[in-house]
Order: C-alpha cells, then structure tokens, then sequence
C-alpha cells in the first residue's frame, strides 16, 4: 500500500543557484537602501536592518551550500505522502 508512497524528487542545483542568487541580489539591494538612509533611522530600525540583512544573506548562503551538496552527490531528504482518502479505500477491496 505504502510502496508507491515515497516520491523521489531530483533536485536541480540550478534551482538552487536560482534561488541563491535571487536572494543575494536582493540582499545587496537592501543594504544600498538601508545604507542610503542608516543616518535617519533610529537605533531600533538600525538593528532590524542589520539582522533582516543578515538573514537574507544566511538563505542565500543556504540555498548555494545545497547546491554544492547536490553538485557533490548528496541526495537531498526524501519526501513521503500519505496516499489519498480514495486510493486507500481502493486498495482495501
């Protein structure tokens, strides 16, 4: 019953290095924009922009890591479904 189940999904590493480089542009993006106005902000919006930039550049860095991963021969997690409401009852009779 279960044995159709595991979907083996590929992953590309260009979705990856897609993904990773989307998010280090916009990154970059929002560092000239903070940084065009970091002497108007107060110290609270200072700090955000510092961690928000931060953690956009982390996915970036995320997303490229995996590719390397995937470029290196790492299979990624497999990903497991339940089957549906309606195969299940078809394969009980």
């Amino acid at each position: 019953m279960y044995n159709q189940s595991i979907i083996v999904e590929k992953q590309c590493i260009g979705c990856k290095l897609g993904a990773g480089t989307l998010f280090s542009a916009y990154g970059f993006y929002h560092a000239l924009r903070f940084q065009q106005l970091w002497r108007h902000y107060r110290f609270s919006e200072k700090v955000f922009n510092v961690f928000a930039t931060m953690f956009i550049f982390s996915l970036s860095f995320v997303n490229f890591y995996y590719a390397h991963e995937i470029y290196m021969g790492k299979e990624m997690k497999l990903v497991e479904l339940r089957p549906s409401y309606t195969q299940r009852f078809r394969e009980l009779y």
